[in-house]
């Protein structure tokens, strides 16, 4: 990414709010951007009979905003300061989703972050996941971070794995990936996955058996991928090539953490409606799988890469 000015960073007090903070202070000090710290008011929780359920007025919120971005400051800034300008606004809405999207056009972000919960497949369905929508929806890339124990915070991008399939899309992801690298000194980790066949449940048991790469399947499929990368790129790229095989979301996620990496950058088709049910986003997967950052990118949203 080279034009990153402004970053917003969407919170909902919660722990997983808290621990993604310290990634949006990250990336505003390295691309020496503003940071805007917003919280969405949900209009429906503010019960009027209630005076323990009601929020408080916009002074306050804005106080409360700023105790918690001090805080999370605290935590990160160390033996140094930091310089990075902070904003604080908050929207009343019916609920958050409406709010961050508004607010992320109305503030022309260049990235928004945001903490995920990385609830499980029912507590998805049932709940939702604003994190999920945000990603599927903002013309911005998003960068989700899920919520871990105090023990396992890691503020560093060190290595970065990026997905790629011989698409335009995932030549996209590898260009956010190549200068993300960049800025902070990374290691790219470059993966594709040679997905197995998906068969509907009532084939069992005629099924076909488990895709095993061969030593010879690899290799082919690496020079492929290797000859890929210098056309895309028009260079050697300096990057540890992985093939592997299986479901993309599951190896993508289960390489990221063997290779101890700290970010994933992975490009989404932003799909609707029943395209996604029936196809599925490997995107999505991903961010609710990961145990580190993940930043989406959107081949049709904003460009941060020209120039």
């Amino acid at each position: 990414m080279r034009n990153v000015t402004r970053i917003v960073f969407a919170t909902d007090f919660s722990d997983s709010s808290a621990h993604a903070f310290p990634y949006a202070l990250l990336l505003a000090e390295a691309y020496r951007a503003e940071l805007y710290l917003f919280h969405a008011v949900v209009l429906h929780a503010d019960d009027p009979h209630n005076p323990t359920h009601r929020f408080p007025d916009r002074e306050r919120l804005h106080e409360q905003l700023h105790r918690t971005a001090e805080a999370a400051l605290a935590d990160t800034r160390g033996a140094h300061e930091t310089e990075v300008e902070i904003h604080l606004a908050s929207r009343r809405a019916i609920s958050p989703l409406p709010a961050i999207l508004d607010f992320l056009e109305e503030s022309d972000a260049d990235v928004v972050v945001m903490g995920t919960h990385g609830r499980g497949a029912v507590g998805r369905a049932i709940l939702g996941s604003v994190a999920r929508e945000v990603v599927r929806l903002s013309q911005c890339p998003v960068l989700t971070v899920r919520g871990r124990g105090e023990d396992d915070v890691i503020h560093r991008i060190e290595r970065v794995v990026v997905p790629v399939d011989f698409s335009d899309h995932s030549a996209l992801a590898l260009d956010y990936a190549r200068f993300l690298a960049a800025a902070f000194g990374a290691r790219l980790q470059i993966v594709h996955v040679v997905e197995e066949a998906l068969y509907p449940e009532f084939y069992y048991p005629v099924l076909a058996s488990p895709l095993t790469l061969t030593p010879a399947m690899r290799q082919q499929v690496e020079e492929q991928l290797r000859s890929w990368l210098r056309e895309k790129i028009g260079a050697e790229l300096q990057a540890d090539v992985h093939v592997l095989a299986g479901r993309a979301a599951s190896e993508i996620t289960a390489q990221a953490v063997a290779q101890e990496s700290d970010l994933i950058v992975i490009s989404s088709h932003g799909r609707t409606g029943f395209e996604r049910a029936l196809m599925g986003s490997v995107a999505e997967s991903v961010v609710t799988r990961a145990h580190c950052p993940v930043l989406t990118v959107k081949p049709l949203g904003k460009d941060l890469l020209a120039g």
